[in-house]
């Protein structure tokens, strides 16, 4: 239930350098919740809305990460939450409509996930690069990045419920780069549309696949309405 790098209005930047950071050990925290009073605001950090860094079993629900707190405006911080080294099983969104995180209007990364031992961690349900409604864009530069040797991490899942939105992003909605970053799951998401699958919500390209990333799995998303590549290899 906090404004963490806005006003007392969540409608004024007032960032700080990071807005909140987990390290080290800090682990089975939860971030937000399933109500409006629990609902974090966390938007207009200079560097990170969230850090994770070598945790493990976090839960980052219900919150707001780069926009204002009608989810209808930016209020970017540079990038919106950052999972990075040995982070592992932990759980960013859900599966209810409460659980979702909105991760949009950040100036780089609406979610960074790098390090060669991020692993085994789920983001599920999400909108990243939409307002709070999944209709308009609000992007980020880029939507998710999978980097330096995470592995084996997955984005959606199997069921309606635990798919992501990734659209409305300025340049990639989702990133494989770097030697050892593989086996990853992107499964079941819309890159480039609104939450029905049917209005385009373009991202400039859908997923790009750089840098020796290899034996990554995308399967079952619709990849439709990017301005420019649906996937580039």
């Amino acid at each position: 239930g906090c404004y963490i790098g806005t006003d007392e209005t969540g409608s004024t930047i007032m960032g700080n350098d990071i807005g909140l950071e987990f390290i080290s050990g800090s682990n089975n925290s939860t971030i937000g919740g399933t109500t409006l009073a629990e609902r974090n605001i966390i938007s207009g950090n200079l560097h990170i809305g969230i850090r994770l860094l070598d945790v493990e079993y976090c839960t980052v629900k219900g919150c707001i990460i780069g926009l204002n707190r009608e989810g209808n405006d930016s209020l970017p911080n540079y990038d919106g939450m950052s999972m990075e080294g040995a982070v592992r099983y932990c759980t960013i969104g859900g599966t209810s409509p409460e659980e979702r995180n909105i991760i949009s209007g950040n100036t780089d990364y609406g979610l960074p996930l790098f390090g060669a031992g991020a692993t085994q961690n789920v983001i599920i349900g999400n909108y990243i690069g939409t307002d709070i409604t999944g209709t308009q864009p609000i992007g980020n530069t880029y939507g998710v990045l999978f980097d330096d040797g995470s592995y084996s991490n997955r984005v959606g899942g199997d069921t309606d419920a635990e798919r992501n939105i990734i659209s409305g992003n300025v340049g990639y909605g989702v990133f494989f780069y770097n030697n050892g970053t593989n086996n990853n799951l992107l499964k079941n998401n819309f890159i480039g549309t609104d939450y029905t699958g049917r209005q385009a919500v373009a991202n400039t390209a859908g997923i790009i696949i750089d840098g020796i990333s290899y034996k990554n799995i995308m399967d079952g998303n619709i990849i439709s309405g990017n301005t420019q590549v649906g996937i580039g290899i």
